[in-house]
């Protein structure tokens, strides 16, 4: 409602094609990246302001951008690819999901991760708990990408507390799990 506002307020303003990009990008985006930071929102609410944001940019209404002269998934390309160099909003949610397993990892002292360190993960941790229908959407949204992460995440092992034998990238090879596969605890005796 707050962003159809925000549109139907300037769609009564002779705004150019740039003009209105520039809007879109800086001042609906802002928003949305505001609320993805605080709430975890459903995939569905991103493809609503994609839509709201391509019938603006063409019709210069809200309700639909049937007709519209280029696709809004190809407008959201970098320029060098021929777009004009906004993102599809759809990628934004996966980038805060990876933002919070990141604060879980990197923010120790915050009492969001205290919290879920001890009432979620509890004695599993992040990388042995399954996604389930009971946990919240924002942690099931977490679990349900780590997939993406065994990339990306390298561990140093300190004092061993919070770091995973298993499924921490500590070695060079990558999380052993990965390459022993799910009996190398059984094979190795090591839990």
């Amino acid at each position: 409602e707050k962003v159809t506002s925000k549109l139907h307020s300037w769609t009564t303003k002779p705004l150019s094609f740039a003009g209105k990009l520039r809007l879109i990008s800086s001042v609906i985006y802002g928003m949305v990246n505001f609320w993805s930071y605080v709430l975890s929102l459903p995939k569905q609410f991103y493809e609503k302001i994609d839509s709201l944001c391509s019938a603006f940019l063409w019709k210069n209404k809200t309700d639909t951008a049937k007709g519209a002269r280029v696709a809004w998934r190809d407008i959201c390309r970098p320029k060098c690819e021929g777009g004009l160099g906004i993102r599809l909003l759809e990628e934004f949610e996966k980038v805060f999901r990876l933002k919070q397993i990141w604060n879980l990892f990197t923010n120790a002292g915050s009492l969001w991760v205290a919290w879920v360190n001890k009432h979620v993960f509890g004695r599993k941790g992040f990388w042995f708990t399954e996604d389930s229908n009971r946990y919240s959407r924002s942690i099931r949204g977490m679990l349900q990408i780590k997939h993406l992460l065994i990339d990306f995440m390298r561990c140093e092992i300190r004092n061993g507390e919070r770091a995973s034998f298993w499924y921490d990238h500590w070695t060079e090879l990558g999380p052993l799990i990965t390459l022993l596969g799910s009996t190398g605890p059984r094979q190795l005796r090591i839990p």
